[in-house]
């Protein structure tokens, strides 16, 4: 058994006499085989102090507990209190455990302390029921200001009328269901993310209605325009290409009839080749320029019409749907 003083370890207990110490009132404890006795000592100068010590079995508590909590440790006769993370040497003995603090359920146990034996403690506290309420109203508190600050954002943008209407009717859509996916119940904030999104779509169905008659600038029938145009200028210009090259060709074909050397034959032959491909690939884009330019000047304008017409169709339905709550 070692003696230890303020927790420096001065050596086995049969040495008998410990002297230089400094003066003043200490902590002293007797540690080994199994025994553990502690108690306070006060050295003077120049005289020797006579410690009775009464060891008793003990055992080693290795705690770690939950920041903020502690736990009150009661034996047949001892009450101890213990915090954090550490070690603590008890008497042999059983002890009941009653761990709590803010934020957490109480918890209470019993443990048994062996002598000699290191027993671990390390208890999975619950929060509670009030801690547990205050994170969901922050929670809740974060989602409504989230979702406030995105229709706030969309009451402007609805009114601007140099925005993208297609990009907020899709902003809207999104914060009217997000609104509704979040699980809580936000009546002043669906009741303006509705009206939100009602706006969006008037917006929309009026962009449509402009474009249907012509005045539009989504593409629209100015688009179409400039489509077949544009369609008809590549299909001239692969006929161009399919024309030069076959003059090209002909002409080549002349140099290779009168080749000399073998080297001149295969250089004339490979360039009658590339011509060859270049009159498929200008003939081919002449001929999809000519049927594209035709389809968009007979066509074009009722495809895109009619896709409108059943884009707005879609719009008027959904409005119906949200002012009939569904």
């Amino acid at each position: 058994m070692n003696v230890y003083l303020d927790g420096e370890d001065l050596g086995p207990l049969s040495t008998g006499l410990f002297k230089d110490q400094q003066t003043g009132e200490h902590r002293i404890e007797l540690k080994g085989d199994g025994l553990y006795w502690e108690g306070s000592v006060i050295i003077e100068e120049g005289k020797t102090v006579t410690v009775e010590a009464y060891p008793k079995p003990f055992g080693t508590l290795s705690f770690e507990l939950p920041k903020g909590a502690s736990a009150v440790l009661k034996g047949r006769v001892s009450k101890t209190t213990i915090r954090g993370k550490d070690e603590i040497n008890l008497s042999e003995g059983d002890y009941k455990v009653s761990v709590s603090g803010e934020n957490y359920q109480r918890f209470e146990t019993e443990i048994s302390i062996k002598r000699g034996k290191t027993l671990s403690f390390k208890p999975e506290l619950a929060f509670s029921d009030e801690y547990i309420a205050q994170i969901e109203a922050n929670k809740k508190t974060a989602v409504y200001n989230e979702l406030d600050d995105m229709i706030s954002s969309l009451e402007a943008a609805v009114k601007d009328e140099e925005g993208d209407i297609k990009t907020e009717l899709y902003s809207a859509r999104e914060c009217y269901k997000k609104i509704k996916d979040s699980g809580y119940d936000f009546p002043e904030l669906s009741g303006r993310a509705e009206i939100v999104l009602k706006d969006a779509i008037d917006n929309r169905i009026a962009e449509l209605d402009s474009m249907i008659e012509g005045t539009g600038t989504e593409g629209g029938v100015n688009g179409i325009n400039i489509g077949k145009w544009v369609a008809f200028g590549a299909g001239a210009a692969g006929l161009a290409l399919s024309g030069v090259t076959l003059f090209m060709g002909n002409s080549e074909y002349e140099t290779y009839k009168t080749a000399v050397t073998s080297d001149a034959a295969l250089e004339s032959h490979n360039k009658l080749e590339m011509y060859t491909i270049l009159q498929i690939v200008g003939y081919s884009v002449a001929g999809a320029g000519a049927v594209t330019g035709t389809v968009l000047h007979f066509f074009g304008d009722s495809i895109y019409i009619s896709r409108w017409e059943a884009e707005r169709f879609d719009l008027t339905a959904e409005k119906a749907q949200i002012e009939g709550g569904m």
